[in-house]
């Protein structure tokens, strides 16, 4: 919605971490663990089913004889052999499959499925059991352990488990003494997930060969939160993390002008996330003081994050805040064979940034620059550009700058731009002539108390002046997002929407809402003018309106139901803007349901007068 001589750079800084994880995949169970004298909600972390019990001891499958000159109690542990040797708990739960570690062949295990293998060994014996794993999609539980029988194949005793949550291969490790009276130990893999074995080893009393060393200075995957998977109901979960509990698990825009720039991870009601760490993050980590650090900003309601080595928690809770800050868990160097690390939140949790590194400071702070969107901000005689920056860190920010070759008079320097606040100037662009259109890149830097200076670029539209054209923006919703909704509109209130197939309609119905709002130059347009909003639409049942809010001032009409044959009619919705106004957005929301609701085709906002 917007034809005027504009730029928006919207700058968000931040001072953040590196990414964060945690969850259980499982029901909500919680367990109590004191940390700083106080007690501590952590997710527990089990597996949704047993398998030694439910699948490995009825079967009392006699173990293959196999060599173990090489150490390892199993054979064709890399499945180029096929499955032989390897036991489905089901029908279909295991295939072949070419996407393999290492040679031509792993095993694939589908998904709510689980496999298993055997092996003879004596009481006392120390095992290490190691699986190159990744998940193929899903955020859902999968996990792998491993449990002793006697000769009458009687369970006498569970390592604890590994949890998996990476979509890279990655090598999880399980690591146990068998119990007196032990004569058979079996692993197990279970996966609420589509996943993908090769190079599977049950080593007698030696290490296996080390795992490859892990690339960069965080361990954690995907600890931005950029990497994301749709599951739904415009729901996106953190690819790479496991996602469990109850409540709700978002990826959300750090929002410049309603436009997606970086990311951040929303926990609420319950909900926990949590991410695996694997043989070669133990081993780096091992023997070492390393910390968990998330940049964090605690809405209302419990919430605690946690590091589990081998099943024991050490957590924090977060305290509630009005702006991002750094929460750290120091751990002191130690001996462990497994390791996740979680989030858990009661109320509403958003995470920008977590990191897992050694050395007990975590990743240092840095100031982070984030320039919005496409939303454009302006004057529409063409010769004012205002760009505001908001500081979404938790330090105040100095020696801020910001340049363009093609805007005039943008340099500036503030004595401070405080913690979450925000600041509106202008540049200038010089006269456009009508219908010039082009990109421009904007640098922004800005520098924290520590002296560190950072600096980062983006490019945004220009345009000339139409003044009195459609401001909005995709108005005939040709032009769609991944999930097939349009462009430009923001979807709101409850209630669903839906664009059919091979059309250009939105349906909404069921309490929807959808709402698209007006650029700063766009109000300067509108003071004191006249305005009409008109929509060719179909209404064929339940409540629905058309409005524009304007200061939060309602200017609604409600959409009587289509008498037209043909289905669409012209609904115009006219008003006068205040000459003060700042702010506003246009609003349609339908009551209706799937079969009988309200169907926009076209819609158009325009000056009058």
């Amino acid at each position: 919605m917007k034809r005027l001589i504009t730029i928006t750079a919207v700058v968000l800084v931040a001072i953040v971490l590196n990414a964060c994880q945690t969850t259980d995949v499982l029901p909500d169970i919680t367990s109590e663990v004191p940390t700083d004298n106080s007690m501590n909600k952590a997710p527990v972390r089990t597996a949704p089913i047993d398998v030694v019990s439910s699948f490995i001891t009825p079967q009392a499958i006699t173990p293959q004889a196999v060599s173990i000159a090489q150490g390892n109690l199993f054979d064709n542990g890399g499945f180029e052999s096929g499955l032989a040797g390897w036991t489905g708990c089901a029908a279909g739960a295991i295939a072949e499959s070419s996407d393999a570690y290492e040679g031509a062949k792993a095993l694939k295990l589908n998904t709510g499925n689980c496999f298993y293998r055997s092996a003879e060994v004596g009481a006392g014996q120390e095992l290490t059991l190691s699986c190159y794993v990744k998940l193929e999609s899903g955020s859902a539980w999968t996990g792998m352990g491993m449990g002793f029988a006697n000769a009458s194949w009687t369970a006498v005793g569970q390592a604890p488990t590994t949890v998996i949550t990476g979509t890279n291969y990655a090598r999880y490790d399980v690591k146990a003494t068998a119990p007196a009276t032990s004569k058979y130990a079996s692993m197990w893999l279970y996966s609420d997930n589509p996943a993908l074995v090769d190079n599977c080893s049950l080593m007698l009393e030696i290490e296996p060969p080390p795992p490859p060393l892990p690339s960069g200075e965080n361990l954690l995957e995907n600890s931005d939160f950029i990497n994301r998977v749709f599951v739904g109901d415009a729901t996106y979960h953190p690819k790479d993390w496991g996602v469990g509990c109850e409540g709700s698990v978002d990826i959300f825009p750090i929002r410049a002008a309603r436009v997606d720039s970086d990311r951040g991870l929303s926990v609420k009601d319950g909900a926990c996330v949590d991410q695996s760490l694997s043989a070669s993050d133990v081993a780096e980590l091992q023997g070492n003081a390393f910390a968990f650090t998330c940049f964090a900003k605690n809405n209302g309601g419990y919430a605690s994050f946690s590091v589990f080595l081998d099943g024991n928690p050490i957590s924090k809770v977060i305290p509630l805040t009005e702006s991002y800050q750094l929460i750290t868990i120091p751990v002191s160097a130690q001996s462990f064979s497994s390791a996740f690390v979680s989030i858990y939140s009661e109320g509403n949790l958003q995470i920008v940034e977590c990191g897992l590194t050694t050395g007990l400071q975590g990743v240092p702070n840095k100031p982070r620059i984030l320039i919005g969107s496409q939303r454009r901000l302006g004057n529409p005689a063409g010769e004012r550009v205002l760009v505001r920056l908001w500081n979404t860190g938790n330090q105040p920010l100095t020696n801020i700058k910001i340049t363009s070759a093609d805007l005039a008079d943008c340099n500036l320097d503030l004595e401070s731009l405080a913690i979450d606040k925000q600041y509106l100037y202008e540049c200038s662009t010089g006269p456009l002539a009508p219908g010039t259109r082009f990109f421009t890149t904007l640098t922004v830097t800005a520098q924290s108390p520590d002296g560190q200076t950072t600096t980062r670029s983006a490019s945004f539209r220009i345009e000339s002046a139409v003044g009195t054209g459609n401001f909005l923006e995709n108005h005939l919703f040709f032009s769609r997002d991944t999930n097939n909704k349009p462009t430009e509109w923001n979807k709101g209130c409850g209630g669903s929407w839906n664009v059919p197939e091979g059309t250009n309609r939105v349906q909404l119905y069921g309490g929807a809402c959808m709402d698209q709002a007006f650029s700063v130059g766009e109000i300067e347009v509108l003071k004191g003018k006249t305005y009409q909003l008109v929509c060719a639409l179909s209404q064929t049942g339940g409540y629905a309106s058309m409005s524009v809010f304007l200061d939060g001032v309602l200017n609604t009409k409600v959409i009587p139901l289509t008498t037209d044959p043909d289905g669409f009619e012209n609904i115009t919705l006219t008003g006068t803007a205040g000459q003060d106004v700042t702010e506003g957005f246009v609003s349609f929301y339908s009551e209706g349901d799937v079969t009988n609701n309200l169907t926009l085709s076209s819609c158009s906002f325009n000056i009058v007068q």
